[in-house]
Formats: C-alpha cells, structure tokens, sequence
C-alpha cells in the first residue's frame, strides 16, 4: 500500500533459509502475490497455506506403505520401516488422552511419537529427498509455479525489477543431490581459493535471479555470487 514494491530504487531482494520459500512464491507465483499484498486477511492467508501442506501429514496408508518401498526398498529393512510406518499410522488415528495415557502422562514422549510419524509420512511421500519435499510443497500450494525456471521470465508474481538473492547456511560437510556433493563453487570458502574448509564450518551459499532493473552483482557462470 505504500508503493514500496514499486520504487525503483529497490534493486535487490533477499532471503534467508526458510525465507526463501516465501520469497519464492512471492516471485514466482501470481496468485500467492495477489493474496499477501490484496485485502484478505493475512491469518486467512496463512491457514490456507497451512491446511494446503496437510496432505503431507495425513496420507492414506496405501500412499505410505508404497511411498516407503520406492524409497527404502522391499528388503528386510524396507518390511521393518512399513511395519513400523503402520504401527505409527494407527497409533496416530488415536485421540490425544489416548496417546498420552500410552505414554504414561508424558506429554514430551507423544510429541516424540508424532513427529516421528510426520518424518515418516513426509520421507514416505518424497522419497526422502529434501528437494523433491520443497517442489512438492510448493506444487501443493500453486501447481503454476513448481516446474518454472528460476529466470526473469518466470516472475509471475510481483518483485520483477528487483534481483533476487536466496541465501542459506550451507554445511560443508553436506551433501545434496543423492549423495553428490555440491557441483561448481558451492560456498564463499572454496571461492575464496583458501582450501578444503573444515567439515564443521557453516558458509553463506546464495543463488542470484536476475532481475529487470540491473545491480552490477558478480556472480559466476552458476549464479552464485563471487
């Protein structure tokens, strides 16, 4: 309402770690920019979101149980991972004065239980790839915006002039992609030319859209800023 959006003197956007996801939909997705700067209420906005996700948590038994073979196997650990999956499944149908009574009174333990349910259902449904979780979840929430490039022409939501900068503390010692580490310079230590950094240590990793209106940022040929 302010027009801030507008001016043009706003030349770079960012975002940090699980900011990124709104920023994402924010830029990409037309119609989740059209709820957040329109006239419903912003609670509405976020429960709508929210209830969105739910599918992710309350899966039918037969999506967990063929979601766990394709992602574990039909092995001895994949028969004791649907075994337990279903054990969990029904527990989880329980009211919670049932569950806490199986735990003993001990609400720390029925949050335990359920959060482990959720990895499960969650894992079972994304073959337990943080990635493939992050396109579904935002597939789930605008079925427009999962499979667009993150270039300018994909903008659909607003923030078009401005250059969009999504940072995250990268583990050094992480891996991603099935198993492979990070191609390219996949954090500010190894562009710095100083050498393999220590597996413990944390580096800002930035990936860089453009935007309309240049900046000037230096950024190499995979788009992470040098």
């Amino acid at each position: 309402q302010a027009g801030m959006l507008d001016d043009p003197s706003l030349a770079i956007v960012a975002s940090n770690s699980g900011g990124s996801w709104f920023l994402a939909q924010f830029a990409f997705s037309r119609s989740f920019y059209g709820k957040v700067t329109g006239r419903t209420d912003m609670s509405k906005v976020v429960t709508d979101w929210m209830k969105s996700q739910l599918s992710f948590l309350n899966p039918k038994l037969k999506d967990v149980t063929t979601g766990i073979e394709q992602w574990i196997g039909t092995g001895l650990y994949g028969k004791v991972f649907k075994a337990t999956a279903v054990v969990l499944w029904e527990f989880h149908k329980f009211p919670l004065v049932v569950r806490k009574a199986f735990c003993g009174g001990k609400m720390a333990c029925v949050t335990l239980l359920d959060e482990l349910t959720s990895a499960i259902f969650i894992g079972s449904q994304t073959e337990g790839s943080w990635g493939l979780y992050i396109e579904k979840m935002l597939q789930i929430a605008d079925s427009s915006m999962a499979a667009s490039p993150a270039t300018l022409a994909y903008r659909k939501g607003g923030l078009v002039r401005p250059q969009l900068r999504f940072q995250l503390a990268n583990m050094t010692s992480s891996f991603a992609n099935g198993g492979s580490q990070l191609p390219g310079p996949a954090n500010t230590w190894r562009l710095t030319g100083a050498g393999p950094p220590p597996g413990y240590l944390t580096a800002p990793l930035q990936w860089v859209v453009p935007g309309a209106a240049p900046t000037g940022a230096l950024t190499d040929s995979a788009g992470f800023v040098t």
